[in-house]
């Protein structure tokens, strides 16, 4: 388990802008709701408790309908996505609970806009912190001459069921981060993500980007996509 510094985010105003659904960051923010955001940063990185993990594991098995990674774990997937990867790097990252318990007492008081504007914080917060992950591993990867492939994750481009596999895997991790899988798949604290990255000298689908927008169902309507802002 490693820890980030809520110093070492740059919680941009515009990202945090995006990160409320506006579909854009782009847009020209108000002057009243940009002073909003303002005010909310020193709390929000005073309540961020950045933590992740991973582990990397062999490709064992692959077909159009399933990988298995080091003889024992099993995800339904699309083949491609993991096509000519050796590796699997299984990541699980958190922001901690006490930004989202202070998002939940904003909302029972009412003070959507305030709840809003710290849930937006901790989202973005998440989205740097696996980038910073990512960073880590292309770094890695570089030196032996791999790429990585997309940015996938239980409950979009895998079975939201696959989560347990996660969990199986980063079993004494997840506990030492505080994170707990509930029996609908939902983790806890909430603010927390798991990712799979295909590594590989020869991948089929190789990704230079974090995101997986460009694979993801939802990418025409979708108001949180960053394709906008990183074209």
């Amino acid at each position: 388990m490693k820890t980030i510094s809520s110093n070492q985010l740059e919680l941009r105003a515009e990202d945090i802008y995006r990160a409320m659904g506006t579909g854009s960051s782009s847009v020209k923010i108000s002057s009243n709701l940009l002073q909003k955001i303002k005010q909310y940063r020193s709390k929000a990185m005073k309540l961020l408790e950045c933590t992740f993990t991973w582990r990397k594991l062999a490709v064992t098995s692959l077909t159009k309908t399933h990988v298995v990674l080091d003889n024992s774990y099993f995800f339904s997937c699309n083949g491609k996505y993991f096509g000519g990867a050796t590796e699997v790097a299984v990541i699980l990252l958190t922001v901690g609970s006490q930004i989202e318990q202070e998002i939940k007492r904003l909302y029972v008081n009412t003070n959507l806009l305030d709840g809003l504007i710290l849930d937006a914080y901790a989202n973005s917060a998440l989205d740097e912190v696996f980038g910073i992950v990512r960073a880590y591993l292309e770094k890695e990867a570089s030196f032996f001459h791999q790429k990585l492939g997309y940015s996938l994750s239980p409950g979009c481009h895998l079975p939201l069921e696959d989560q347990a596999t996660v969990f199986s895997i980063l079993k004494t991790e997840s506990s030492q981060m505080g994170i707990s899988l509930l029996n609908t798949y939902v983790m806890s604290p909430g603010k927390s993500c798991t990712y799979l990255i295909p590594i590989g000298i020869s991948l089929i689908m190789p990704s230079s980007t974090k995101y997986a927008c460009e694979i993801c169902a939802s990418n025409k309507f979708c108001l949180f996509s960053p394709l906008e802002r990183k074209k």
